[in-house]
């Protein structure tokens, strides 16, 4: 209570107010109380995986957006159902480095080739009280074949070596297959100084988003460490280690704009359960984004995934059929630098008069399959058959053990990306996007897509 100051002749109800703002630790007026449910941000396996290991080392690791009452997390509010049957397992909840998650762990093996549900009810409570406000749904397959083989780090973003960082931009990996995230160890140095990052999991990639801005002309040394696990609990058994530099250039006064929309805006027969989405022109502070989804005057509850710069809302329940939506990102999204989104982002859809229950394919590819002399920086494209999750598209390129660091790019029905460096000449290059694609209702692609073209 230093520094504050009060009469001892102040009348008897003016020294307990003074005081009781005192004891709080507080000068001026007092925060509203937390009204806002809280929400599901990401889930291990993720919503719709395919080939899930039948023996979960890590359990089902479900995370919310904030910190949770322990007492309202148990084997009554989550469950896990193979169709109608409810599987026995243990639940606890830890909230480490900031991080909320409850873990669902099976007392034994799954059934494999089977579709499992996990379900979390609708009375978890944060650590105010507020309760969420829909249940959760979870689905995903497990596979056929038990997994014996370790993850691995298949791409950064920035890749090794790079000298156009931008000192605004969130670091990427991904990983060979899905990783239990809580066994993701981060750190980004230059010299002997640590940038402290906030992390965000989905499909086979985190996002460390650094929770200042980096320095211009500056090297940077980013690692993971081994000893990530896969679902089925194979650790990682080497560590990941590379450096970028940022760019020489003033400070970031651009403010972040949406530059897509899934579904796009206009879009009709759109699935009931689609997660609309936007991608930013930048990376954004996840916690600065209001979005509303409403037809009408109602209003449709949605959960917030962030990752890279993509943001997925996930309504809590499904659509109405052949129903207008208007969805809206509002103006003051901030970009790392602390620069604000001017104006709202708004667009609307048209809902399908029935469920979508077919997968995506690959309706096109650029080069085209088996093309030859193509020049050793070609743009490559993936054009699917409906609009997909981009946040669930894992491409490599590869020249036999070789693999080639080509970022991804997502807009309407398209993935594209241009190699971070020249591809050699005279080489056979396979192209390869996995299975697991995710289409806006929830649909997975049940197998690889391969393709192959060489260079001049």
């Amino acid at each position: 209570m230093d520094g504050c100051k009060h009469s001892p002749v102040l009348p008897a109800i003016a020294v307990t107010a003074a005081l009781l703002m005192l004891s709080c630790g507080r000068q001026g007026p007092v925060p509203p109380p937390d009204k806002t449910p809280p929400r599901i941000s990401a889930t291990v396996p993720a919503n719709g995986s395919m080939n899930v290991p039948v023996d979960l080392n890590g359990g089902i690791v479900i995370t919310f957006n904030e910190k949770m009452d322990p007492s309202t997390i148990n084997n009554q509010t989550i469950t896990l159902l193979e169709d109608q049957n409810s599987i026995t397992g243990s639940v606890s909840y830890a909230d480490a480095d900031g991080v909320p998650n409850a873990v669902f762990a099976p007392s034994s093996s799954l059934k494999s080739a089977t579709l499992y549900h996990i379900n979390v009810a609708a009375g978890v409570k944060d650590v105010t009280g507020n309760a969420m406000d829909a249940p959760y749904v979870c689905t995903f397959y497990t596979g056929t074949v038990p997994d014996a083989t370790p993850p691995a780090i298949e791409s950064s973003d920035p890749p090794q070596g790079d000298v156009t960082v931008v000192p605004t931009t969130a670091i990427g990996i991904s990983f060979s297959e899905p990783v239990v995230p809580t066994t993701i160890v981060f750190r980004l140095s230059t010299g002997s100084t640590t940038v402290p990052c906030d992390m965000s999991y989905t499909g086979t990639t985190a996002t460390f988003t650094p929770l200042s801005v980096l320095a211009f002309n500056t090297l940077y040394t980013a690692t993971v460490d081994a000893g990530v696990r896969d679902l089925a609990g194979n650790p990682m058994q080497i560590g990941y280690v590379w450096n970028f530099t940022t760019i020489i250039g003033a400070p970031d006064t651009i403010p972040p704009v949406v530059t897509s929309a899934t579904p796009t805006g206009g879009t009709t027969g759109v699935a009931a359960n689609v997660s609309p989405s936007v991608t930013f022109s930048e990376p954004v502070v996840p916690a600065t984004i209001a979005f509303t989804l409403s037809t009408g005057s109602t209003t449709i509850p949605c959960g917030l995934n962030y990752s890279g710069t993509t943001a997925t809302f996930t309504p809590f329940t499904a659509l109405a059929f052949n129903t207008l939506y208007t969805a809206t990102v509002s103006a003051g999204v901030k970009d790392l630098a602390g620069n604000s989104m001017q104006n709202d982002y708004v667009w609307s859809f048209i809902t399908s008069t029935a469920f979508d229950t077919v997968p995506p394919g690959v309706a096109a590819v650029v080069p085209a399959i088996g093309a030859i002399n193509i020049i050793d920086r070609p743009t490559i494209s993936i054009t699917f058959t409906e609009a997909v999750d981009p946040a669930t598209i894992t491409f490599t390129l590869t020249a036999g053990t070789i693999a080639a660091t080509c970022p991804l790019l997502y807009s309407g029905v398209t993935a594209t990306c241009t190699p971070s460096s020249p591809l050699k000449h005279g080489t056979l290059y396979t192209a390869r996007i996995k299975s697991g694609v995710v289409d806006l209702a929830g649909n997975a692609m049940p197998s690889d897509y391969f393709w192959s073209f060489k260079t001049k």
